[in-house]
C-alpha cells in the first residue's frame, strides 16, 4: 500500500520532495497548517511539517529539516513603520511555526512587550511566509526583518522551521527513500530553481538557486537538535505551546 506523505508546496521544500519515488509515495501538497492538520488527523502517515506542529506521538525523520543558517529571506516581519512606533502584528495564517518563533523574538530577544499579536483587519506589521515572503524580500521595500537572521544573531544556531514527521515507527528502507530523496533534489537544485522560475518570474533562476543553497540547509544534526530544543523550550516559556519532547528515528 503506498504511504500518503503531505508536503508544503514552496520553493524551499521542493529537494525534499520533488524526487520521492512516487511509486511508493503518495504525494499531497498543502501548506504548513495543513501538513500538521493532516498528519494530527492521521488521514496521512507522513508530513513535511512545522515544528511547532509535533506532538509526542510522533517519530521525527533522523538526518532531514528545512532550516536556515542565518538569513532565511522567507520567513519576514514586515513592518509598515518602525518597530517602536508598531501596536498590532497580524499572524501568518500558514504557518504556526513562523508566528511562534518571530513572537518568542519579539518578546525574548527585542524586549517589544508592548506588541500586540493576532488576526486583524487593521496592523502596523505581519508575519509573511514562504514564496510571497522571498517575493517581498526580493522587492526590498518596507521595513523587514528577517526572522532567522535575528535567530542567529541572539543564538548563535540555525533556525529549524520543518522536519519530516510520521505519526508511526517507518522502516530504515522507507526512511533511507527519504534521505536518497533528499541527496537526488540537492543535485537537482538547479533544475529545481528554473521549474519555479518558470511559475515565478520575479527574480531569475540565479536567485532561487542561491535562496536554495545558501538561504536553506536540509539537514538535521547536532546543531539543530540544539536549535529545535531551544525553540521548544523558549515556545513554552512564553506559553505558546505545550511542552514537547522531540523523538528521533
Amino acid at each position: 500500500m503506498r504511504l500518503k506523505i503531505s508536503v508544503v508546496e514552496y520553493l524551499n521544500s521542493y529537494p525534499l520532495y520533488k524526487t520521492i519515488n512516487s511509486d511508493i509515495f503518495d504525494i499531497i501538497p498543502d501548506d504548513p497548517a495543513l501538513c500538521s492538520k493532516r498528519l494530527a488527523e492521521g488521514s496521512v502517515d507522513i508530513g513535511l511539517i512545522p515544528i511547532m506542529g509535533y506532538r509526542n506521538s510522533y517519530f521525527i525523520i533522523p538526518d532531514i529539516s528545512i532550516s536556515s543558517p542565518g538569513e532565511v529571506k522567507s520567513v519576514l516581519l514586515v513592518l509598515k513603520k518602525p518597530i517602536e512606533q508598531c501596536n498590532k502584528i497580524s499572524l501568518s495564517p500558514h504557518s504556526i511555526s513562523s508566528n511562534i518563533i518571530a513572537r518568542i523574538i519579539v518578546k525574548e530577544f527585542l524586549k517589544a512587550d508592548w506588541l500586540q499579536f493576532g488576526n486583524f483587519d487593521e496592523f502596523d506589521g505581519k508575519i509573511v511566509i514562504g514564496d510571497e515572503a522571498l517575493k517581498i524580500y526580493r522587492q526590498n521595500s518596507g521595513i523587514i526583518y528577517d526572522v532567522a537572521k535575528l535567530w542567529k544573531h541572539y543564538t548563535g544556531l540555525p533556525t529549524v522551521f520543518a522536519f519530516w514527521a510520521s505519526n508511526k515507527p517507518l522502516t530504515k528502507d522507507l526512511v533511507n527513500l527519504l534521505k536518497k530523496a533528499k541527496r537526488d533534489g540537492i543535485n537537482n537544485i538547479h533544475k529545481l530553481a528554473e521549474q519555479f522560475y518558470l511559475k515565478n518570474r520575479y527574480a531569475d533562476t540565479a536567485f532561487f538557486v542561491d535562496y536554495l543553497k545558501n538561504s536553506i540547509c536540509y539537514d538535521l544534526t547536532e546543531s539543530e537538535k540544539k536549535a529545535i530544543a531551544l525553540e521548544y523550550q523558549l515556545a513554552y516559556k512564553y506559553r505558546l505551546i505545550e511542552k514537547k519532547e522531540p523523538k528521533f528515528l
